[in-house]
C-alpha cells in the first residue's frame, strides 16, 4: 500500500472513531438530559414534601389583625368552609330535638353525624371551626380595639420579642463605633379552657324553629364567651386556669385618679395623662375601654356654660368602647364602687386561639330536669399575652 493509500485508510478510520465518538457523546448527552429531568421532578417532589411537612408542623399562623379572618388565612392553607351551611344554633338545636334534623344542611347534619357520643356533644368541623371563632371574636371588645389573634396548632406557642434594641451614634473620624447588644425575650401563650355554661327550658326547645331561633342560641353562646376572653385579657389574674390580663402584667403604668379613695372625672386630663404615657414608651394608642357608667360619666361633662365639654385632640380621636367587664365595684382606699379605664396600642395584645379544635358542647339533660331545663356547655381553648406592657396604660379609682 503506498503513502497515499495508507494516508486515505488511517484518515478513514480517524474519521470513524471521531463518529463513532461522537454518537456515543451524544448518548451521553441524552442520558444526561435524561437524569436532569428525573433529578429535576425529584427535586420538585421534594420541595412539594418538605414545604407540607413545614405546614404541616407549623405550630402557627401569622398575627392577625381585627379585619382579617382566621377563615381566609386557613383558606390559603387549603382548609375551605364547606359551601353547605353551617351554624352553631342549628346543630344544638338538632342534637336536642331529633325531628328537626331533616330541616339541617347536609354539613350540620354530618357534624351531628360524627358527635361524641350519645349525651349530644359534637365538634365544630375543622372547615367550619376558624369562621365560628372569628364570629367569637366579633363579640369580644379586645379584638374590635384592636387585639391580635394568633391561630394556635398546638398547645403552647412562643412569639420571640425584642425586649430592648440598639441606637446609633454620632462619632468622630477614626473613633471606635459603640458597640450594643440587643436583648430579646419571648412571648409564651398556653392553650387554656374558657366554657360557659347556659340553660334553656323545655318549652324553649318545643318552640325552636327556624334560622332566628338557631342564630339567637348561637348568639349567645359566642357572646357569653367573648365576654370571656374580655374579661380575661383586660383583668386576667394569671393563676390557676386563667390567662394573664394586662391588669395584672409587668410594666403597665397605672395612675389612680384622685388622692387615695378615687374620684369622679371633672375633665379629660387624666385620659391626656394615659396617652402621654404611651407616647413616651414611644407608642400611639388606639383606642379606650371603659365601664357603661364611666363612658356616661364622660359623655356628660360639661364646661363653665353648661355645654358638653370638649375632649383635647388625642382624646377624642380615641374610640371610647365600652364593655362591662371592667368593673364598678373595685376597691380604692375607702371607696368600693371604682372603675377603670384601659387605653394602649391593642395590637400589643394577642389572644391565641385553637382554630382546629373550634368550639366544643356538651348537653347535660338530666342535672336541671327538675326545673324543666336542659343545659349546654360550650368550650374552647385559648390563651392572651401582653407584648409590651409599655404601651397600656390603666386609670384607676374612677368613681361615678
Amino acid at each position: 500500500m503506498g503513502t497515499t493509500e495508507k494516508s486515505i485508510s488511517d484518515l478513514e478510520l480517524a474519521t470513524q472513531a471521531l463518529s463513532d465518538a461522537k454518537s456515543a457523546y451524544e448518548r451521553r448527552i441524552g442520558e444526561v438530559k435524561e437524569l436532569s429531568v428525573e433529578a429535576d421532578g425529584l427535586a420538585a417532589q421534594f420541595a412539594k414534601s418538605a414545604m407540607d411537612t413545614r405546614r404541616a408542623t407549623k405550630p402557627s399562623g401569622p398575627l392577625l389583625t381585627k379585619d382579617e379572618k382566621l377563615a381566609d388565612h386557613f383558606a390559603g392553607q387549603g382548609l375551605e368552609a364547606d359551601g353547605d351551611t353551617w351554624r352553631l344554633g342549628a346543630v344544638i338545636a338538632g342534637s336536642v330535638r331529633p325531628e328537626l334534623k331533616s330541616k339541617l344542611s347536609d354539613a350540620e347534619q354530618k357534624s351531628l353525624a360524627e358527635s361524641l357520643g350519645s349525651s349530644g356533644g359534637f365538634l365544630v368541623p375543622p372547615t367550619q371551626a376558624p369562621d365560628v371563632i372569628d364570629r367569637l371574636r366579633n363579640a369580644t371588645k379586645v379584638v374590635e380595639a384592636g387585639a391580635r389573634t394568633l391561630p394556635m396548632r398546638s398547645n403552647e406557642h412562643v412569639i420571640p420579642r425584642l425586649d430592648t434594641g440598639v441606637t446609633g451614634a454620632w462619632r468622630a473620624e477614626n473613633a471606635a463605633v459603640s458597640e450594643e447588644d440587643p436583648v430579646f425575650g419571648r412571648i409564651r401563650l398556653v392553650a387554656k379552657t374558657c366554657a360557659v355554661l347556659t340553660k334553656m327550658s323545655y318549652e324553649l326547645l318545643e318552640d325552636i324553629s327556624g334560622r332566628e331561633a338557631y342564630d339567637a342560641i348561637e348568639r349567645e353562646l359566642e357572646q357569653a364567651i367573648g365576654l370571656k376572653v374580655d374579661y380575661a385579657a383586660l383583668r386576667g389574674s394569671g393563676t390557676d386556669a386563667e390567662p394573664l390580663g394586662i391588669r395584672n402584667a409587668s410594666g403597665v403604668t397605672i395612675d389612680e385618679l384622685g388622692a387615695g379613695n378615687g374620684a369622679t372625672p371633672s375633665d379629660y386630663s387624666d385620659l391626656l395623662t394615659a396617652v402621654s404615657n404611651i407616647w413616651t414608651a414611644n407608642g400611639e394608642p388606639t383606642a379606650a375601654l371603659m365601664s357603661s357608667r364611666t363612658a356616661t360619666t364622660y359623655y356628660g361633662l360639661q364646661d363653665t356654660d353648661n355645654n358638653p365639654l370638649e375632649a383635647p385632640e388625642p382624646v377624642a380621636a380615641l374610640p371610647f368602647l365600652v364593655t362591662n367587664q371592667i368593673p364598678d365595684d373595685l376597691t380604692v382606699g375607702a371607696s368600693n364602687d371604682c372603675s377603670e379605664i384601659f387605653i394602649g396600642d391593642w395590637s400589643q395584645l394577642i389572644i391565641g386561639f385553637r382554630p382546629e379544635l373550634g368550639v366544643r358542647t356538651q348537653l347535660m339533660r338530666e342535672r336541671y330536669a327538675e326545673n324543666m331545663q336542659v343545659a349546654i356547655v360550650a368550650w374552647i381553648r385559648a390563651d392572651v399575652a401582653v407584648a409590651h406592657p409599655e404601651l397600656f396604660s390603666i386609670t384607676t379609682g374612677v368613681r361615678p
